[in-house]
């Protein structure tokens, strides 16, 4: 018995039995396209539509457009976010769709056969047709004009290029979630602000899953407005014979032996340990590359230098000639071995307190609850007689005997080794301790920048005791950068840091300095009076009443001077998630925003 799809293909070889051309005749010139350009999202409508929201982002810095493709877009991609990987066929496909016409003919019936048949139609009309590129010859086209039929056959060949994303957080989009954190009105109370803490974000009620923050990985953070994915998307759009195949595995969080090279840890309870994803970043993308499963050996055991903990380094090896090779690999390593966001919790957190409030006893325990939770670290272990560096982790230990620049060069030997791309870059880090003049953040607009820090600070103090001391001294204690903490961690650490990756380069290795133009762009950066405000209704009038806006008013995408996310900024935009629930919004604090992501993606750009 003959299939359907059988019976479809002899009923055209009877119908179409062509009339051979003669030898010298030209075939007629195919007019072709690739239908979606980047098959990591799935529909090439939302390809188009975030294309277009890019192109105004380049054009006008207007991110509504983009905004409302990624709300479209994020969750119909090649990552399957229960089982944490890349769809199996999706780098290995060979199966493309193309659109196809020949304008030359005006007065002529097409029928297109590839892996699938086109019904017949004009020839300058655009027709859907399947084709498998890993054959030549690999399109016929059936053209009928009068009483002849004629077959002509095409060689259709995408461009196809494959980009792989490592790294942290600032690879990930941390702190740039794919759908914000929806607030409502009925979610808040007006009464909430007690005394004068103003914790009304704490007291939301009734959160909805709908209303949580969603990423393409909530795990990792990993979200559409990446500098990563608007790299990879824009190659794209270079040439309609282009396909651009991309897969990121960047992580929020994650260091060299903790994430890049060894599967990241999330937590670790009794015991018991969590992560937050199935295996390194290295072997999740040899994996995802290797056509045949893939030989695991030990490459060798080395220290996590924060930690201090000694990590066995076991690596993916692809049988020889079954790795598809990435044209290239982009990375973002080493900001979280030197601890970068504890150091700028350092710089924000006093001891002791910077006014008189520091007689308070209080003060003592927000700082014992604080110091873990904000993962606190110092530049040097005696930084400014802080007695804190003393018993918590120093970026020195990183710098010490070139530990850092040793084991960064590492990462690129194993990941040339096992991935084999024809390119690998790596961006160093921007800096968010500038203003708007370039100043060093200090206390004042960085005060208000952090107000939800500060909330944050004083919720720690679950006991009526301390709450009763404490509060009263709200509006008096300062929490914010001090600018002589913030210049001994640019000196100690940052400096360094960007000297040690920027040195890395050599080979097929590039590093990018893309640090330059956030150097008037910090957290701390404001463009008017309230811009870094947090809403409240405290001592408003009429009660009730929010000011300077209303929660629901936010604007995540809004240009800004400011191209981090404050911590007003990264509790408005990420306040909770399905994965972190209502601790989610610290994770965002510090990073770059939608447009600190676009800078780093338009200084790529100039690259090439």
């Amino acid at each position: 018995m003959k299939t359907p799809a059988l019976s479809a293909l002899v009923v055209l070889t009877i119908c179409l039995a062509p009339t051979p051309a003669l030898a010298d005749d030209p075939a007629p010139g195919l007019v072709w396209r690739v239908e979606n350009p980047f098959p990591l999202v799935k529909n090439p409508k939302h390809v188009e539509y975030l294309t277009r929201g890019l192109d105004a982002m380049e054009r006008q810095q207007d991110f509504a457009l983009y905004s409302e493709a990624v709300l479209s877009a994020y969750q119909q991609t090649q990552w399957d976010s229960t089982q944490q990987r890349y769809a199996r066929d999706y780098i290995h496909q060979p199966r493309t769709a193309v659109m196809v016409r020949l304008d030359s003919l005006t007065d002529a019936t097409c029928t297109w056969k590839g892996l699938t048949v086109t019904p017949a139609g004009p020839c300058q009309h655009e027709q859907r047709v399947e084709i498998d590129t890993a054959r030549p010859d690999n399109l016929q086209v059936f053209v009928e004009q009068g009483e002849e039929v004629s077959r002509f056959t095409y060689s259709v060949q995408p461009k196809e290029r494959l980009i792989i994303g490592l790294g942290d957080s600032f690879s990930s989009g941390e702190g740039n979630p794919d759908r914000p954190f929806r607030w409502r009105p009925e979610q808040l109370s007006t009464k909430a602000a007690k005394g004068l803490r103003r914790d009304w974000a704490f007291k939301a009620i009734d959160i909805q899953d709908d209303d949580k923050a969603d990423w393409q990985d909530v795990s990792c953070h990993r979200s559409l407005y990446s500098w990563q994915f608007l790299y990879a998307l824009k190659q794209s759009t270079r040439d309609p014979h282009t396909l651009v195949k991309f897969a990121s595995f960047a992580c929020s969080g994650a260091e060299i032996y903790d994430g890049l090279l060894v599967r990241q840890e999330l937590s670790q309870v009794d015991g018991k340990r969590t992560y937050k994803a199935p295996d390194s970043q290295l072997n999740e993308a040899v994996g995802l590359l290797c056509s045949e499963p893939p030989q695991r050996e030990v490459e060798g055991t080395h220290e996590q230098r924060r930690t201090g903990i000694q990590h066995e380094v076991t690596v993916s090896r692809c049988p020889s000639g079954k790795l598809k090779a990435p044209d290239e690999v982009l990375l973002t390593i080493g900001g979280n071995d030197v601890a970068f966001s504890g150091l700028i919790a350092w710089t924000a957190f006093p001891e002791r307190g910077y006014n008189s409030v520091t007689t308070l006893f209080g003060v003592s325990q927000v700082n014992r609850a604080l110091t873990p939770k904000s993962k606190m670290a110092c530049p040097r272990h005696n930084s400014l007689n802080d007695t804190r560096c003393g018993d918590i982790f120093s970026a020195e230990k990183a710098f010490a005997d070139n530990w850092l620049g040793q084991n960064i060069r590492l990462s690129h030997r194993l990941i040339n080794q096992y991935l084999q791309p024809a390119r690998l870059l790596q961006l160093n880090y921007p800096s968010p301790t500038r203003d708007e003049s370039g100043a060093v953040c200090d206390i004042g607009p960085s005060t208000t920048a952090s107000r939800a820090l500060k909330n944050e600070l004083f919720r720690v103090l679950d006991e009526e005791l301390w709450d009763s001391l404490v509060a009263p001294w709200y509006d008096r204690y300062t929490v914010g950068p001090l600018a002589v903490k913030v210049k001994e961690v640019e000196r100690q650490t940052v400096d360094p840091l960007q000297r040690t990756i920027l040195a890395s380069a050599g080979g097929q290795v590039q590093t990018l300095d893309i640090a330059a133009p956030f150097r008037t762009h910090g957290f701390c950066a404001r463009s008017g009076r309230y811009d870094l405000e947090l809403p409240t209704t405290y001592k408003q009038t009429p009660a009730g009443y929010w000011w300077p806006y209303k929660p629901w008013q936010t604007e995540p995408w809004a240009s800004t001077a400011r191209w981090f996310r404050t911590p007003n900024d990264a509790l408005l935009t990420q306040y909770a998630d399905s994965r972190f629930s209502r601790e989610a919004w610290q994770y965002g604090m510090f990073h770059p925003n939608h447009l600190g992501h676009f800078s780093m993606y338009w200084s790529l750009m100039q690259l090439r």
